[in-house]
């Protein structure tokens, strides 16, 4: 493995810990500015620094994809949206879970799974998960995928449901030096190849006005037959 995939591994690993950190300071009540604090705080001990303003927004905050946190308290029964990244020398990492402190109500549960099908979709078009066994038969017959196919997989799923007019961003992009550089994953970008190799976000988001917004995103490292998760937080089994 190349130093530069090295540092974005290990920036992915510092970031998926942040999280965990994270969520053992929900119960405390805290402010949207001070959990964006203490995300700063805690990648500074580990010799990282943000790639990026940490975005935690709260129920009705969650539905703006860049949210600058605010005062605004967490509390029991909220849905929070936390989007953060660190770099580490040089390199960049990116992970984006919603959460609920407490039960989600049945709108909230359905744009949840509907959001991460569409995850999961785009995914599949990126090919084999590289953790999973491969054939040499599957990974002979491997495909480069394309950007814009792999946006158009994650968006068919969310507009099937409903809901793609509140799919207002690109399904993903690259990932290394910068935090947000080539490929661009969306409808209106360059159709690049995914070569392998190659680091990007995957994270579709459902954004309802004035109610909420529901996003999931995980680093990716594209791999000969397909790819390979660099974060790994878990999902909310709902």
């Amino acid at each position: 493995m190349s130093s530069r995939l090295q540092h974005i591994q290990a920036a992915c690993q510092i970031t998926d810990a942040a999280f965990s950190y994270l969520l053992t300071l929900l119960p405390h009540h805290l402010t949207e500015t001070q959990l964006a604090y203490q995300t700063r705080k805690f990648f500074r001990l580990h010799q990282a620094t943000t790639a990026f303003p940490p975005i935690i927004a709260v129920n009705s905050h969650a539905a703006t994809p860049h949210h600058r946190p605010t005062q605004r308290q967490i509390r029991s029964g909220d849905l929070v949206l936390i989007d953060i990244g660190c770099r580490l020398h040089g390199y960049c990492s990116d992970l984006t879970r919603t959460i609920f402190l407490g039960s989600p109500t049945p709108l909230q549960h359905q744009v949840y799974r509907i959001v991460k099908r569409a995850y999961l979709a785009a995914l599949k078009h990126l090919g084999d998960d590289r953790n999973k066994p491969t054939s040499e038969v599957a990974r002979l017959l491997a495909t480069t995928p394309r950007t814009v196919d792999v946006d158009r997989a994650a968006r068919q799923v969310i507009a099937a449901a409903g809901y793609g007019k509140y799919f207002v961003h690109g399904t993903g992009h690259g990932v290394g030096r910068r935090i947000h550089q080539l490929p661009k994953i969306s409808p209106k970008s360059k159709n690049y190849k995914l070569r392998t190799g190659m680091v990007i976000t995957i994270e579709p988001g459902i954004y309802l006005p004035h109610r909420f917004g529901i996003r999931l995103e995980d680093t990716v490292l594209i791999t000969p037959t397909g790819y390979q998760l660099l974060t790994h937080s878990p999902f909310l089994k709902l």
